[in-house]
């Protein structure tokens, strides 16, 4: 069996992928008792960046939102999805500026959002359509809201500039939706986890190359990634000097976050496959954002889950 120098791995630094950058720290590891450092966490500043680097293959695995993965996959993209990230949620945010109280409020605004094809998207076009509005990007005549995709930690600044009042709010992962509350320049209209309780957010893919060829040294990932995941629950010291530099955000934002979005007990990491089926259905027949359905079970690899225990 081949073995792999570092398996590279894309991430965000979004609430949902610290158990990755625990992970990836050499500190964190050792914590975890994984001291053969399997593999290289690489924080990117976007999710196109993310697509991109694993399409073009300077990336052997990451995490993508699963419609994202839903799609390349549909494309002909060689990958299996092998485990879900901690499925923590997010805010929907409304612009106190802008006078965003209620739903309806939205319309013809900009919301920020970090990637059309993410669970985040897929739940504000449902939730915009059940008080009778359409979301369409800005060139779309018969939208009402007009969604904007911008790198995650860009939407702060923009928000916070926004002096023409023409952003309505934002649906971006954590910590963004935390930092603008506690900036006072946002309302909490809702959370993700109202709307869809423990829906799938990113997923873990890797190129089906590396599962083939270099499966014992994939192993020792997930093993890791599980670990990491049952730990951040803990609130050691360890964790949150780590969560510090992970976020780069103020203490009081990073424990707030925490308080309101980690639950008592990990979640599963393992794949949803009606979840997926759900989300694939959704972009065929209420979004048109895709063509057919396709066979999530060729998606997906549960073997690594179950060997793991996730």
């Amino acid at each position: 069996m081949l073995k792999l120098p570092a398996m590279r791995v894309g991430y965000l630094n979004i609430l949902e992928h610290l158990m990755l950058g625990f992970a990836g720290d050499p500190v964190g590891a050792t914590l975890l008792k994984h001291t053969s450092h399997p593999m290289v966490a690489v924080s990117m500043g976007s999710w196109s960046q993310i697509g991109q680097s694993l399409s073009n293959g300077d990336l052997h695995a990451a995490f993508i939102p699963a419609p994202e993965a839903i799609m390349m996959f549909d494309s002909g993209m060689d990958i299996k999805i092998l485990l879900s990230d901690i499925r923590l949620g997010a805010y929907l945010v409304g612009n106190r500026s802008a006078e965003v109280k209620k739903l309806i409020d939205f319309k013809g605004k900009r919301v920020l959002i970090s990637n059309h094809l993410s669970v985040l998207y897929l739940l504000f076009y449902r939730l915009m359509a059940s008080v009778g509005l359409k979301v369409g990007f800005e060139q779309d005549a018969e939208a009402d809201v007009y969604i904007e995709v911008v790198p995650p930690f860009i939407a702060p600044e923009m928000v916070l500039d926004d002096s023409l009042d023409d952003i309505g709010g934002c649906f971006i992962e954590e910590p963004v939706g935390s930092m603008l509350i506690a900036s006072g320049w946002g309302n909490a209209m809702c959370h993700s986890s109202k709307l869809w309780r423990l829906h799938p957010s990113s997923m873990f893919v890797v190129h089906d190359y590396v599962i083939q060829d270099y499966r014992r040294h994939l192993m020792d990932v997930i093993h890791l990634l599980v670990a990491s995941s049952r730990f951040i629950y803990r609130g050691s010291n360890d964790l949150h000097r780590l969560s510090n530099s992970f976020f780069m955000q103020d203490e009081l934002i990073i424990e707030k976050m925490f308080s309101s979005s980690l639950p008592i007990t990990p979640v599963s990491l393992m794949p949803d496959i009606q979840a997926l089926e759900s989300i694939n259905r959704f972009m065929v027949n209420d979004m048109g954002i895709m063509e057919r359905i396709i066979n999530i079970y060729e998606l997906v690899d549960t073997s690594f889950a179950l060997e793991a225990g996730a």
